[in-house]
């Protein structure tokens, strides 16, 4: 569990492909309308639905959780809950400063220094991601349920990064194309997918 923990954190919180040479311009309009809104809100809260794959590992689990974030710090609450129910298993609770990781089925919480690397995903930043240290390159739309989606990839400029890909659909429409519909980030030997990302101002 521990393991899966610290992918989501990643997530919701590097090798660059040669196609992303530059900066997509297209790519940038799609990622500027979801940041513009997203800093409309003080506080944002995305339900979702992630599995994490990692086959060295022996990890192939899928469950669901929730996200909130505000928008004007580096604050976010994350829950994940027990495997079919509502109920929460983990917390990451993190206010800038401090970051506390609630491990239910341990009955243990760890408190460290919240993390100020910058090669580091942060949740907080989930809706931002791009405006730093990504290229980004528009990969075309894509028809799901009847809907139209953008793809967009994202690579990290450093080399240290923690995944070396993140892609993004976002819903076409103009009253959703400010929530990525789903969420994959791509290391060595994981990959974590984040779907359904229905988020909400509070």
């Amino acid at each position: 569990m521990k393991k899966i923990l610290l992918s989501i954190i990643c997530l919701l919180v590097v090798a660059a492909f040669p196609a992303f040479a530059q900066k997509d311009a297209q790519a940038k309009v799609i990622l500027g309308q979801v940041s513009q809104k997203y800093r409309t809100y003080n506080i944002i809260k995305s339900d979702f639905t992630f599995t994490v794959d990692n086959p060295q590992a022996g990890i192939k689990e899928t469950r669901n959780g929730s996200l909130i974030t505000q928008t004007k710090s580096n604050k976010y609450k994350v829950a994940i809950y027990a495997a079919g129910t509502a109920n929460v298993d983990n917390e990451v609770i993190n206010d800038g400063k401090t970051q506390w990781t609630y491990l239910k089925a341990d009955k243990e919480v760890q408190v460290s220094k919240a993390s100020s690397n910058p090669n580091e995903f942060s949740p907080a930043k989930i809706f931002t991601i791009y405006e730093t240290g990504y290229k980004y390159l528009y990969t075309g739309d894509q028809k799901i349920g009847g809907k139209i989606y953008q793809g967009i990839d994202l690579t990290p400029e450093s080399e240290k990064a923690q995944y070396f890909k993140i892609r993004l659909l976002i819903d076409k429409a103009k009253n959703r194309s400010t929530v990525p519909r789903s969420l994959t980030a791509t290391a060595a030997n994981t990959t974590t997918h984040c779907a359904a990302l229905l988020a909400m101002p509070l």
